[in-house]
């Protein structure tokens, strides 16, 4: 399970969590080392998306994010979590609500990968950036 909030259409940033943005490296890759794409996520791993909340105010979403990965962050990193750190998805970022605009609580998942991780066609991956390896 991915854990997420955006403000963006939850169908424009479901599965991004795969992708190399900003020198962060994804969490799984496959096991000759190339990237994820979402189309063979969905296709090949499996994956879905659900939106479980919507909100106008960025901070509650922000919260409720923190919270989610918080009461979950014991699980294994891989197979049933796929985030490092708790509430990197914005909880320092003030109160902000602006007209038109909703952000969402939203999680990737997918019931198939535990074990394509132990056919060992994906690899975990666990730190943040490629200069830590």
């Amino acid at each position: 399970v991915y854990i997420g909030l955006t403000r963006v259409s939850v169908e424009d940033e479901k599965l991004k969590f795969l992708s190399e943005r900003g020198g962060t490296v994804p969490v799984l890759k496959w096991a000759d080392g190339r990237v994820i794409k979402r189309r063979e996520a969905i296709e090949k791993l499996g994956f879905h998306n659900k939106t479980l909340y919507i909100d106008p105010w960025q901070a509650n979403i922000a919260q409720i994010e923190c919270e989610l990965h918080q009461r979950f962050d014991h699980l294994t990193l891989g197979k049933q979590k796929l985030w490092r750190i708790p509430g990197m998805g914005g909880i320092k970022k003030r109160q902000v609500k602006k007209d038109g605009i909703f952000y969402k609580v939203f999680i990737d998942y997918s019931f198939d990968l535990p074990t394509i991780i132990d056919a060992g066609e994906v690899e975990v991956i666990p730190n943040r950036r490629a200069s830590w390896f």
